[in-house]
């Protein structure tokens, strides 16, 4: 199987997202700890391991992503949490990041 590929940018209908590389920065983990603070039955999932994905909104730099990928480039699946200053939504979905807003 060929791992998935984390794709450089892409859109989600509303918005366009870009990849940042590289580890997440101090503050960056301190909002993702904050999250996981006020979802603790998430911690210890194997669908939230590992060092999560950077994106930020090409239009309105606030907003982040992160997200954590798994399966294989056949069948991809993501979890990702988005930040907009403080507040925070949950998303998720399978196949590659974008394709939620066919739904």
């Amino acid at each position: 199987m060929i791992p998935f590929s984390v794709p450089d940018e892409f859109s989600d209908g509303k918005r366009s997202w870009e990849l940042v590389p590289g580890e997440p920065t101090n503050a960056d983990n301190s909002l993702i700890g904050k999250f996981f603070e006020q979802q603790p039955d998430l911690i210890g999932s194997p669908d939230w391991t590992g060092n999560p994905e950077k994106y930020v909104c090409s239009t309105a730099r606030s907003l982040k992503r992160f997200y954590w990928f798994s399966g294989n480039s056949e069948n991809p699946s993501w979890n990702a949490i988005e930040f907009n200053g403080s507040k925070f939504q949950q998303l998720g979905g399978i196949g590659a990041p974008g394709i939620e807003a066919s739904e």
